[in-house]
């Protein structure tokens, strides 16, 4: 004898069309979820690599150059602003450091994503327009008192400064602070970041031939 539901349908079939509805529901949501998944797998990289990031190493050196490796591992371009070489012993002051001329007729101030190889040099007193930085460098008898040891155990650090593409730069929102700080001073006490400055900590000996052709008095 076949039991029927109120309505007379089959309670098995009633029971697994139930069933059935559950199991739609069950795939359905595994689906979202790994549709979830793949959206973040793919996305997420972009999400977070989305702007430039500059890594750099020093590689070695002739008489008048610093041979750069510079590796851009986001997925916009970034400007190199400034180079300048710091004896650890001696941190506070600096040899001001200027891209090649070939690099900079090139451009190669603007880094893309990827890698590239740039080369920089000493400048002469008259290119250190800054007043500021002109009191900044080592004096003769200050570098050779820095290069009394041997290469290897005189640590530099090689530094640049970069323009990453989500840095501000040089304008820090002044049209959206005016109006909630008409006289400006909000900087002055959280002062904008115009770059991010990298490094490389090195020992001389890495770049000796510069250091003996375009350093040592």
């Amino acid at each position: 004898m076949t039991i029927t539901s109120v309505d007379g349908e089959d309670k098995i079939t009633t029971i697994w069309k139930h069933h059935f509805a559950t199991y739609k529901e069950i795939i359905a949501a595994v689906g979202g979820i790994f549709g979830l998944i793949s959206s973040l797998y793919f996305g997420l990289p972009y999400v977070l690599h989305r702007n430039s990031h500059i890594e750099f190493e020093a590689t070695g050196s002739d008489e008048n150059h610093v041979y750069v490796k510079v590796s851009n591992t986001g997925l916009k371009p970034a400007m190199l602003l400034a180079y300048r070489l710091v004896f650890d012993d001696l941190p506070k002051k600096e040899i001001t450091l200027g891209l090649s001329h070939a690099d900079t007729s090139a451009e190669n101030s603007i880094i893309a994503p990827g890698a590239t190889k740039i080369s920089i040099t000493t400048l002469l007193p008259a290119e250190i327009e800054a007043e500021a930085l002109q009191g900044k460098q080592y004096t003769d008898s200050e570098l050779a008192a820095l290069l009394r040891k041997k290469y290897r155990a005189v640590s530099i650090t090689l530094e640049i400064d970069v323009r990453e593409s989500d840095d501000p730069g040089n304008v820090w929102a002044p049209a959206a602070l005016e109006s909630i700080d008409p006289a400006m001073q909000f900087q002055y006490i959280v002062p904008p970041r115009l770059c991010h400055v990298r490094v490389d900590h090195i020992s001389a000996d890495r770049i000796k031939a510069f250091i003996n052709g375009s350093v040592r008095p």
